[in-house]
């Protein structure tokens, strides 16, 4: 019945906003190959300063100072800002800015808009055209 009220289905809204509905942009995922966006862990305009580790998939769409460190996969949105001092994640979607040292042990994704400075260590890395790669690289394992 809640999820019903905020779609609007309860007062008539035809259009309205459903709040439980995660918009996602269909050129990242087309770019990145993933089937759907992973769970928004900070919005677009927060910041947070700190260490933080994740146990599943996240989308970062704000700002992050400090380490971050997953057993997932971890997607920097085109407006997620991050100031690591390192990112350790088994694959890594970065679509935003990332400055500071990434160890990825499998892939990482550098998708046209996006944009990393340090050093990278990864299993693998796929660099699209537009994005950047800025600092030393060491690939495999």
């Amino acid at each position: 019945m809640l999820k019903q009220l905020f779609a609007g289905k309860i007062f008539g809204k035809k259009n309205s906003t459903n709040i439980f509905e995660q918009k996602t942009d269909t050129s990242i995922l087309k770019a990145s190959g993933l089937k759907s966006i992973p769970p928004v862990f900070l919005k677009k305009g927060a910041k947070i300063s700190g260490n933080i580790f994740f146990n599943q998939p996240v989308t970062i769409e704000g700002a992050i100072k400090g380490s971050i460190k997953s057993k997932d996969m971890v997607f920097i949105a085109s407006d997620g800002i991050i100031e690591a001092g390192e990112l350790i994640s088994p694959k890594a979607i970065i679509a935003g800015v990332v400055n500071g040292d990434l160890n990825i042990s499998e892939n990482l994704q550098i998708l046209n808009q996006g944009v990393v400075n340090g050093l990278v260590k990864a299993g693998s890395v796929s660099l699209q055209e537009g994005g950047m790669l800025i600092g030393q690289v060491k690939i495999g394992r």
